[in-house]
């Protein structure tokens, strides 16, 4: 079966996404209650019969997260989500030097979604997953890690063109306070503001910019914006660096054009421990080629 064949819609994927999470997802603990965190046992958490693999997919952004979790979704018993739940787990001061039991809890919370269920896949495709990524491996041996990349390029044009769309600039409070002309900065109720603290945050040459504002395509007073974007795609890819060598099995690296190709999709799939001929249905359409959305 060719994985670019077309079926349900986008927007029909989307609508129905949230639903069947619900219904798949149990609470986050375990049979007994407790969280997967142990504060005085750094072990590898026990085997759990099901879900067989909690696959947990990371990506700057903008580079076909959202299509990965659409075409693992249609795998037996399996459902990735993009994003899901975001305000419960993503937090900015993550990103920065923090501790050991900070990233532990926030992994806890991701692993603790996924238990007690009779699925044999379940997961969550998201960037901001990043800084406890390796603390997902170490918690709990079901879990499976996918590495989305686009060119930086490809990335920081692609991220301009969406900051265009939405006016949201994600690395920095006050340039975005100074964009939507508010005082502070807990007045944001879109759903893409949203987001904001789930990114890390900068101190960009030129931010200290005051007075009325020249917004234009990519800059602002000065301000290139581009630099933002540039920063985090190289910090990213810096932070993930040397995982796959600690856990070549566990981790794999895949390149956003390999979103079409259904030899690299194929192995992706085997890697998982299933074959192309256990999906149950087809990917969405909009889902590959320039319309690889994040």
């Amino acid at each position: 079966k060719s994985l670019n064949s077309i079926s349900p819609s986008y927007e029909q994927l989307e609508m129905r996404k949230d639903k069947s999470l619900q219904e798949e997802v149990s609470p986050a603990a375990t049979p007994g209650g407790k969280s997967n965190v142990d504060d005085d046992d750094d072990d590898v958490a026990p085997a759990h019969s099901h879900p067989r693999i909690i696959l947990i997919g990371v990506g700057t952004g903008r580079c076909g997260t959202l299509s990965l979790s659409a075409m693992l979704s249609l795998l037996r018993n399996s459902h990735v989500t993009h994003e899901y739940q975001h305000s419960e787990i993503c937090k900015e001061w993550l990103w920065m030097p923090s501790s050991e039991q900070e990233r532990r809890e926030a992994a806890g919370k991701v692993i603790g979604r996924y238990n007690d269920s009779e699925s044999e896949m379940l997961g969550d495709v998201a960037f901001y997953h990043l800084p406890y990524v390796e603390n997902l491996l170490d918690m709990d041996e079901r879990v499976m890690i996918v590495f989305l990349e686009r060119e930086k390029d490809g990335y920081v044009k692609s991220a301009l063109k969406w900051f265009n769309h939405t006016r949201s600039y994600p690395f920095s409070h006050k340039i975005q306070r100074m964009i939507r002309g508010e005082d502070t900065i807990h007045t944001y109720v879109s759903s893409v503001d949203s987001f904001m603290a789930c990114y890390p945050k900068y101190r960009l040459s030129g931010d200290d910019n005051d007075g009325s504002l020249n917004i234009s395509n990519t800059r602002i007073k000065g301000l290139d914006l581009s630099q933002g974007y540039t920063r985090y795609w190289e910090n990213y890819h810096g932070a993930f660096a040397g995982i796959k060598e600690k856990f070549p099995s566990r981790v794999r690296h895949l390149e956003m054009k390999e979103l079409n190709n259904d030899k690299a999709m194929g192995e992706l799939v085997e890697w998982l421990g299933f074959s192309t001929h256990e999906m149950s249905g087809s990917v969405p359409h909009g889902v590959h080629k320039h319309k690889a959305r994040s």
